[in-house]
């Protein structure tokens, strides 16, 4: 039998902290072989992006390997001096790291980035350094290489960004490549295209990967085997497809039935009660008994050590020893989704051709010489109690578009109507007054609340702007009303998770109690437990309270399961709007199309092609004539290259703006 390209083995990682040794990787073994994709899956705080950093070495001055051998092709690296470890990065073993935005350097072209590590690995350059490059270039599809030689990071969409990225570690001709969640920052159509792209290269070159990711769909699509990840060790090993038949850990269940599915519509999701422990305790039992439904007394006590299931899985799970199988969480009775009458549909919110343009101003007198069309004649409309999704890619106006309703940018043009009000024109005071119907959830709790403030202060601030005056007694009340302890008010927000910090900023957004909230990404930064938590929160809020939101995001899943209508915006303009069941169901704008056959489904078997969508989207300061997207287009005709199309009513709720429709 072959030996693994990659075998590691009882590898410990700790951390000296204050509050003393954090045992971020605890006795980890696990082995790729070459050409496979082996996933390290699990929430934030469960030690993935760690296990790759003491992997290649690269850890931070408070960390050291305690234990362990990791063994790349029979050598073990831990053994090697730091002047061989530099030739093993970027060349045996290559990274691809989380964010491509400070991964690469600012300051240096693409080409120097690249030709860096062809210098050091390949021994190319000059001339036929610059020929490889754009052949790397062109490799991780990214047309007219030389041009985008000479560009700097900040030219470049987040998916060239991620491809450049890849070009990089591709330079060295890695035999093992560690992708750490290689697609969480792009839109679902270039997330597909990062994946594809990786499959190819892999199949092509016969590399390893390791995937680090929390995410179940991108597992679906690029994985051969799986590793479930907790507090540090693994939990679970599998094969892909018989992870995803039948997940043996309750940690690996839990994980799937907080996912939320269209069918789930009006039932609460299921979540994992609390938070991943801190790995600075002393862990005597397993680490998921605190937050499992089965756990026995001997978890609490004893340490589980890996039993076998069937289809070549291994759990770490005492249930298994016991002869024991947890069943799956019982389904939780529906609340019953709100029914409105269509006389309760009268709108609350109306926007009427929403536009706003940012001057391109240029010169020494800065003369505007052009307009960035961020939001192109944006018009929608939310009842009372709904949920409106406005959904596309990054860059088409979705935020810009929020931040206008509310009067945080000021329109070029359009109407805003809220609570049968006109917003337009409105200052000061009585702007200030129609603003507190209005709220809005920012997509990154960590840069949106103020961290010198206690969180009592900071909710506490909207309710006095408001002229109340009795805020600090209500401050209580409003964190048990998202579920946190109204003891908390004197912490500050560095104190809690992630999923905490975004429950605080709904408070906020409640505290002047709003009849509209709008909600910008506000669990696109979350774990997928820590996620369904949330949407339960946003649900029973709504229910409990008759909130209308309007939920910007690009989590097509999230959409299935939240929303009663969706918009989809492409490039500043509205190009599909109709009921959720309505557009999901029966999309008819090709770019809508595009969209859903991109959504990575956590189901292998059910994993369809994408429609393949041509290039990036174009810069708003310079629309294509015609339709927008007809560059892009798979079905554009000449007529889609002159002008822009009209609005086609398919059925009374159901608007397209599409050539194949109109005529």
């Amino acid at each position: 039998m072959d030996r693994s390209l990659l075998e590691v083995t009882g590898l410990s990682t700790v951390i000296d902290t204050p509050a003393g040794a954090l045992r971020a990787v605890d006795e980890l073994s696990f082995s790729v072989e070459a050409g496979t994709t082996f996933a390290l899956l699990g929430e934030s705080g469960c030690g993935k992006s760690m296990t790759a950093l003491s992997l290649l070495r690269l850890l931070p001055e408070a960390a050291r390997i305690s234990a362990g051998r990791v063994a790349l092709e029979g050598e073990d690296l831990l053994a090697l001096t730091e002047a061989e470890m530099r030739e093993v990065r970027g060349g045996r073993i290559a990274m691809i790291f989380q964010e491509p935005s400070t991964s690469l350097n600012p300051v240096l072209t693409v080409y120097t980035q690249i030709a860096e590590v062809l210098d050091r690995h390949a021994g190319l350059r000059g001339r036929q350094a610059r020929q490889k490059a754009a052949e790397l270039l062109a490799a991780v599809g990214l047309g007219d290489a030389e041009r985008r030689l000479g560009e700097f990071p900040f030219q470049l969409s987040g998916g060239m960004k991620q491809r450049v990225m890849t070009a990089i570690a591709l330079a060295g001709e890695p035999r093992l490549l560690i992708a750490d969640e290689p697609t969480t920052a792009l839109d679902v159509t270039i997330q597909a295209q990062v994946l594809d792209l990786l499959a190819a290269l892999q199949a092509g070159r016969g590399m390893a990967i390791l995937l680090i990711t929390h995410d179940l769909g991108v597992v679906a699509r690029l994985a051969h085997r799986v590793g479930v990840m907790y507090a540090g060790e693994l939990v679970e090993t599998a094969p892909r497809d018989a992870f995803y038949k039948a997940p043996r850990h309750p940690y690996s269940r839990g994980l799937f039935e907080a996912l939320p599915r269209p069918r789930m519509r009006g039932v609460p999701l299921a979540t994992i009660r609390g938070t991943v422990p801190s790995l600075t305790a002393a862990f005597e039992g397993c680490r998921f008994a605190p937050r499992c439904d089965f756990a026995l007394e001997r978890c609490k006590v004893e340490r589980p050590g890996w039993h076998p299931a069937d289809d070549g899985q291994l759990v770490r799970c005492h249930l298994y020893a016991a002869g024991m199988t947890p069943a799956r969480s019982r389904a939780r009775p529906a609340r019953g989704e709100a029914v409105l009458s269509r006389e309760a549909h009268a709108p609350l919110l109306e926007v009427d051709g929403l536009r706003v343009h940012f001057p391109i101003r240029r010169g020494l007198l800065k003369r505007t010489v052009g307009h960035v069309r961020a939001v192109d004649g944006v018009s929608l409309a939310i009842p009372a109690g709904r949920t409106l999704a406005l959904v596309g890619e990054s860059g088409c106006g979705k935020t810009t578009a929020g931040k206008a309703i509310l009067r945080l940018i000021r329109p070029t043009a359009g109407r805003v109507r809220f609570d049968d009000n006109a917003l337009d024109g409105l200052e000061g005071g009585a702007l200030k007054r129609a603003r507190a119907g209005m709220q809005m959830i920012f997509q990154d709790p960590y840069a949106s609340l103020n961290p010198r403030l206690p969180v009592g202060e900071i909710i506490a601030e909207g309710i006095e702007a408001a002229g109340d005056r009795a805020a600090r007694e209500r401050t209580g009340e409003l964190l048990s009303a998202v579920g946190l302890d109204a003891g908390m008010t004197e912490r500050y927000p560095h104190e809690f998770s992630g999923g905490q910090r975004q429950r605080i900023a709904i408070a906020r957004a409640l505290a002047v109690t709003p009849r509209l909230l709008i909600c910008d990404e506000p669990t696109s930064a979350l774990d997928v437990s820590v996620q369904a938590q949330i949407l339960n929160l946003l649900r029973d809020l709504q229910e409990r309270m008759r909130l209308s939101y309007l939920f910007i995001t690009h989590n097509i899943a999230v959409v299935e399961y939240l929303a009663h209508e969706v918009a989809v915006m492409y490039l500043g303009r509205i190009v599909e709007a109709g009921s959720a069941d309505e557009v999901l169901a029966a999309p008819a704008h090709p770019y809508t199309q595009a969209l859903l056959s991109a959504v990575l489904r956590p189901d292998p078997a059910g994993m369809g092609r994408a429609i393949e969508v041509r290039g990036e989207i174009p810069s708003p300061a310079h629309p294509p004539e015609g339709c927008h997207f007809h560059p892009r287009c798979p079905k554009a005709t000449e007529a889609c290259r002159l002008r822009y199309p009209g609005e086609t009513r398919l059925s009374p709720t159901h608007v397209v703006h599409c050539h194949l429709f109109g005529e």
